[in-house]
């Protein structure tokens, strides 16, 4: 089964301008908005929203309830998705259509790869069951090799004991 990377989304035939999109989205967003979205951008892990607290006290975030809106409202967007099985969050590009995407993590590092599905892929997966996919989320584990293609000693500091 291929898997393909991000690309701009097609609109009767058209293809659709990225950052103009990109541009409406992040201008809309809130100043907590922009500054959770900021910092799950440069971070190279997801992360929790008491991570994401800790990291923005010093902007006068202080009460968790203000991350969780502010996550909330990204979500809506499409500007982060919440990765379930860490209980975390990614920053992501946000697009017009609904696509289902799916997360290489590193066991090790926990850094996180996104990778977008095309429908005839879903349709794949779901069609013997015959049922239809509404909000696909695929999260699979493996090591960098895997998922960002680097050597587990440089990417995971040796994390994996060998040498």
């Amino acid at each position: 089964m291929g898997i393909q990377l991000e690309a701009p989304a097609r609109v009767a035939g058209k293809v659709e301008p990225v950052a103009s999109h990109e541009e409406a989205v992040f201008k809309s967003l809130k100043r907590n908005e922009q500054l959770v979205y900021e910092a799950l951008s440069k971070s190279e892990t997801p992360l929790k929203a008491y991570e994401l607290l800790d990291h923005l006290q010093e902007h006068g975030l202080r009460a968790p309830m203000t991350i969780y809106r502010a996550l909330e409202a990204l979500i809506a967007k499409g500007c982060v998705r919440k990765i379930t099985s860490l209980n975390a969050f990614v920053a992501v590009r946000p697009s017009r259509t609904a696509q289902a995407r799916a997360f290489l993590i590193c066991r090790e590092c926990m850094q996180a790869r996104e990778i977008t599905l095309d429908e005839r892929q879903v349709t794949g997966l779901f069609s013997p069951m015959q049922v239809s996919a509404g909000h696909v989320l695929i999260e699979a584990y493996g090591d960098c090799r895997d998922v960002c293609g680097s050597d587990l000693r440089v990417c995971c500091n040796g994390a994996d004991g060998k040498e």
